[in-house]
């Protein structure tokens, strides 16, 4: 798999944070709008956990789709609570 760079956003503002270029765990970022903030390791964390909740609902809505189509085949939904989260990451799924 080839690496890839995505933004990460302020999950409130929809915008690019900001913090060092050569950032370290433990350095600083922060929302330019609203000042959200918290240090690159708790931002990966959060991010990790926005990507999780992004794809469990591209598969919900896959097998949900793939079983319309089928007269044998039935779906139930999964149960997720949807999270508003601080930090994001637009996943091109």
């Amino acid at each position: 798999m080839a690496n890839k760079t995505v933004t990460i956003k302020c999950g409130r503002c929809d915008i690019p944070i900001q913090g060092p270029a050569d950032a370290k765990d433990e350095d600083r970022f922060s929302c330019p709008q609203c000042g959200t903030s918290d240090t690159l390791k708790n931002i990966k964390a959060e991010v990790a956990q926005s990507a999780e909740d992004q794809m469990a609902s591209h598969f919900d809505n896959a097998f949900a789709k793939i079983a319309r189509a089928s007269k044998a085949l039935t779906y139930k939904s999964g149960s997720r609570v949807k999270q508003t989260r601080r930090f994001i990451v637009d996943l091109d799924i």
